[in-house]
């Protein structure tokens, strides 16, 4: 059987529409297909959708592509497509608030025809780019208005789902299906034990792990001696200090903007390669790096109060090994002079801590998404657990204007000021660039799979043909 056999540390339960972390939204490609999708030159194509066009000044028509089916062998309606669009917006309002304040009402006109009328005109929507989003993608409702994920639009269903263990099932009916994708896929939750940079060398069951760039040159050695495939793309991830929700209206913005100035950034990566330090988020040839990022103020004074309690550390040992845990308290302790207390957290508990705001800086990486700029804008500043805690609505605000600006280069250039406007006044800290790297058993093929995806995207792992 060709199985790929892998460790992920996703949210449960699961839910396509929730993303807590890159897992969930690997699972999310997985198990859903979205009306339209980015091709492999990031232009915009059919997927559950053949063809849409304008048919109103507010109103966008999809015509589903003819014959789809779910995994399950049934045709796939424009009432299903209904159903689960109007799901999401009731389970998750605060995550698809952007989506939602657009949509006015979402209508099945035929079996194969569905409409979206919106509040704003279609040549200023940008409706066609947000459906391309992974949290989009069309699931199974059930008369209760649950999920049912043994039964999916997506490259794969699911036929094992607990706590601990998933197991996929490829789907023979996806509109890109292919004899050499995986027949199987078999994720298990992660133990403390567990090093996702060695686990390909300690442990025979997994032939996958996806990882970062953060490898030491003897460890990839290693594994290139031993004929493992290794996929890397372009650095993707930033490493940054996020401020908590109850954290951001008190000293937080003050102590991170101190920190700017202050942390001593050589010594955090001092004997660690694969990464790039950074004063912003985006790096280099990102629509939204921004050329003329301002310099750290020189004059701001040190926050008094953090002499007097040491700073709660929130940090996921699956994405900062021990290694980089002791140098950020090192480097924290030098800047302010009192060692930070650190909590460790796993990743599927990640969003449950960032709901309570139990903590007063959460450390890690996120992704950055390419080439849907307004979608990681959405995923920065909106829903329940944004990455840019701004604790009001100014910068709501402010994306909304962007959003309603038509001519590209000038919402590019509002967007970008509003990322930029976070950093400088100290909503997060940017520390460096790092990359996904996805290693995998000899028998694993990743040449279809291009550097510009987010991951090392289940669906596009082949196996080597037999001779």
């Amino acid at each position: 059987m060709k199985q790929v056999r892998t460790f992920m540390s996703y949210s449960f339960p699961v839910d396509p529409v929730r993303m807590v972390s890159i897992p969930d939204m690997d699972l999310s490609y997985a198990l859903g297909s979205t009306l339209v999708q980015w091709d492999k030159d990031k232009q915009l194509s059919g997927a559950i959708a053949s063809s849409w066009s304008p048919t109103s000044e507010t109103t966008y028509t999809f015509k589903i592509r003819k014959g789809l089916k779910w995994s399950n062998n049934t045709l796939v309606t424009a009432l299903d497509i209904k159903r689960s669009f109007e799901r999401a917006f009731k389970d998750y309002p605060e995550d698809l608030r952007s989506l939602i304040h657009l949509t006015k009402t979402i209508t099945a006109l035929s079996d194969d025809t569905v409409e979206f009328h919106l509040n704003a005109k279609t040549s200023e929507s940008g409706l066609l780019g947000k459906l391309t989003e992974p949290n989009y993608g069309i699931l199974k409702i059930r008369q209760d208005g649950s999920i049912d994920l043994s039964i999916t639009t997506g490259a794969f269903f699911v036929i094992k789902n607990t706590q601990d263990e998933l197991i996929l099932k490829k789907n023979p009916n996806w509109f890109l299906v292919s004899d050499q994708m995986p027949e199987e896929v078999v994720i298990k939750k992660p133990t403390d034990s567990i090093d996702l940079q060695t686990v390909l060398l300690e442990n025979e069951w997994p032939n996958l792990v996806e990882t970062n760039s953060l490898l030491s040159r003897e460890l990839m050695e290693r594994y290139q001696k031993n004929n493992f495939k290794v996929w890397t793309r372009p650095f993707d991830k930033i490493f940054l200090f996020q401020l908590s929700k109850n954290f951001v209206n008190n000293e937080g913005p003050e102590l991170l903007k101190y920190l700017r100035k202050s942390l001593n950034r050589k010594n955090l990566i001092d004997g660690l390669s694969g990464l790039s330090l950074t004063e912003q988020v985006f790096p280099m040839g990102y629509q939204l790096f921004d050329e003329q990022m301002p310099k750290p103020e020189q004059d701001i004074k040190f926050p008094a109060q953090f002499k007097k309690k040491p700073l709660h550390i929130l940090v996921c040992p699956a994405r900062v090994n021990k290694t980089l845990q002791d140098k950020i308290k090192k480097v924290i302790t030098d800047a302010i002079g009192v060692e930070p207390q650190i909590t460790l957290t796993t990743l599927d508990k990640l969003g449950s801590h960032k709901r309570a705001g139990d903590y007063d800086i959460y450390v890690g990486t996120v992704g950055l998404a390419d080439p849907d700029p307004e979608g990681i804008m959405s995923y920065y500043f909106e829903g329940i657990t944004p990455i840019i805690q701004s604790g009001h609505e100014h910068f709501l605000n402010k994306l909304d204007a962007s959003r309603k600006e038509t001519d590209l280069a000038k919402k590019m250039k509002l967007m970008r000021s509003l990322m930029t406007e976070a950093t400088v006044k100290g909503h997060i800290l940017p520390l460096f660039h790092l990359s996904t790297v996805g290693i995998g058993r000899e028998e694993l093929d990743f040449s279809s799979i291009p550097t510009s995806d987010e991951s090392v995207t289940l669906s596009k792992i082949r196996f080597k043909r037999k001779e």
